[in-house]
C-alpha cells in the first residue's frame, strides 16, 4: 500500500512538468477551434511556465490569438481593445528577442498588419480625447514596426502628441526628440519640443531648442517668434528688434509684426521710428486697437516731456511758442484716443487719457462725456 501511495505521488507530482506544453498544444487547438477567449484564458497561463516563457512559438501563438481577437466582429470580451495591441505587441517582440533559428516572416507580415490596425485605431481613439487609450495603441504601432526594421514616425509622433494632451510632458520631450532624430517635421517639431521643456519649467533646454531650431530654420515665424518673446522677457530689446526684423520681412502685411516692432521702438526711447510702425500697423488693420492706443499715449507722453521742458523756459516769446508745439502735440494725442475709443469704447486706460487731454485742451464738454462714461464704467 505504501509503495502505492508513493508512485501515485510520483504521477501527480511530475504532470505539471508536460502540462503547460500541453497548455500551449491545447491554445492552439481552442484557437483552430475559433474559441479565442479560451485560447487566450489558456494561453497567457502557458507563458508564464519556464517551459514556455522561452518558448518562441508559444510567443508567437499568443501573438496569433490576440491578433485574431482584434480582428474579430463577434467575439465578446472584456478585454480593452489597447490591451488587446500591447498583448501583440508583446508577444511578437518576445519573438524577435528569442528567435531560435525561427522563420519570422510569417510573424512580420502580422505585423504590419497589425501596426496599421494599432496606428488607425489609435487615431480613433484621439480624435475622441481617450488619450491614454490612443498613447497605449501608437505605442503598440511603433512596437510592431520596430520587428520589421521600420521606424513608424507618424506613430511616434502621435505618442508625443497624445502625451502633450494628458500634460504628460517628460514623455512629449522625449518624443518630439525622436522625431527630430528621424527628420520627421522638423520645423514644427522644434516649437513643440520647446513648449514641452516650457511646460516642464525647463527655461535652459527651452531656449537651447529655439536657438538650435532658428539656426536651423531662419526664416520659420514660428521659432523666430518664439525667440523674439524670449528676449523681449529677458529685456534684450535690441535682440529682438534684430528677429523681429526677420518676421516682417516673411510677412510684411502682419499688421501684428508692425505693432511689435513699434512697441520695440518705443521701449528704445526711438519715438519717431515707432511712430511710423503704429501708422502702418493702422493703415493694415484701421481696427486693431493696440497700435491706436500706443500712438496717442506716445503722442501724450511725448507732450508732457515737452510741456516739462517748456516749464523750464524764461523767455515769454520761446516759452508760447513752445506751449504752441505742446498744443499740437497733445492734440494729436488726443485725436487717436478717440480713435481708439472708436475701436474700444469700454475701455479705461483710454477714457482716463483721454480725460486728460481734454483737461489740457481746455474742452469741458469732452471732460464731462468721458467722466460720465468712466463714472458708468464703475470708476
Amino acid at each position: 500500500m505504501k509503495h502505492f501511495i508513493i508512485v501515485l505521488l510520483g504521477i501527480v507530482l511530475s504532470t505539471p512538468t508536460f502540462a503547460q506544453p500541453n497548455k500551449v498544444v491545447t491554445a492552439k487547438l481552442k484557437y483552430e477551434d475559433g474559441k479565442l477567449i479560451d485560447a487566450i484564458n489558456i494561453i497567457d497561463q502557458a507563458i508564464l511556465h519556464d517551459k514556455s516563457k522561452n518558448n518562441a512559438g508559444a510567443w508567437e501563438l499568443r501573438g496569433d490569438i490576440y491578433g485574431a481577437l482584434a480582428t474579430s466582429n463577434n467575439e465578446q470580451t472584456d478585454i480593452t481593445t489597447e490591451a488587446i495591441y500591447t498583448a501583440i505587441a508583446e508577444s511578437y517582440v518576445r519573438v524577435d528577442q528569442i528567435k531560435e533559428g525561427n522563420d519570422i516572416s510569417k510573424m512580420q507580415r502580422s505585423c504590419r498588419l497589425y501596426g496599421n490596425m494599432a496606428l488607425n485605431v489609435g487615431v480613433g481613439k484621439f480624435n475622441v480625447k481617450d488619450y491614454s487609450s490612443a498613447r497605449s495603441l501608437f505605442l503598440s504601432a511603433i512596437s510592431l514596426g520596430e520587428i520589421n526594421n521600420f521606424t513608424d514616425s507618424l506613430a511616434i509622433y502621435n505618442v508625443a502628441l497624445a502625451s502633450e494632451r494628458l500634460e504628460d510632458y517628460s514623455t512629449a520631450a522625449n518624443y518630439y526628440s525622436k522625431c527630430l532624430k528621424i527628420g520627421y517635421r522638423p520645423e514644427t517639431m522644434y516649437s513643440f519640443l520647446a513648449y514641452a521643456y516650457k511646460q516642464l519649467g525647463d527655461e535652459t533646454s527651452y531656449e537651447k531648442t529655439l536657438r538650435e531650431g532658428v539656426e536651423k530654420h531662419p526664416n520659420n515665424s514660428n521659432l523666430i517668434t518664439s525667440i523674439l518673446n524670449v528676449k523681449l522677457s529677458s529685456g534684450d530689446f535690441e535682440g529682438a528688434l534684430n528677429d523681429l526684423n526677420k518676421l516682417i520681412e516673411l510677412d510684411p502685411e502682419n499688421p501684428i509684426l508692425h505693432f511689435s516692432h513699434g512697441s520695440i521702438l518705443d521701449n528704445l526711447k526711438m519715438s519717431d521710428d515707432a511712430i511710423v510702425s503704429y501708422k502702418k500697423a493702422i493703415a493694415l488693420d484701421p481696427n486693431y486697437f493696440d497700435p491706436q492706443y500706443n500712438l496717442g499715449a506716445l503722442y501724450f507722453n511725448r507732450g508732457v516731456e515737452l510741456n516739462n521742458a517748456a516749464n523750464e523756459i524764461q523767455d515769454a516769446a520761446s516759452y508760447e511758442e513752445k506751449m504752441n508745439e505742446v498744443n499740437l502735440i497733445f492734440l494729436e494725442a488726443q485725436k487717436q484716443l478717440e480713435k481708439a475709443h472708436e475701436v474700444k469704447p469700454e475701455d479705461r486706460n483710454t477714457l482716463s487719457s483721454l480725460k486728460q487731454c481734454y483737461a489740457r485742451m481746455n474742452d469741458a464738454e469732452g471732460y464731462e462725456r468721458v467722466s460720465d462714461k468712466l463714472r458708468s464704467l464703475g470708476h
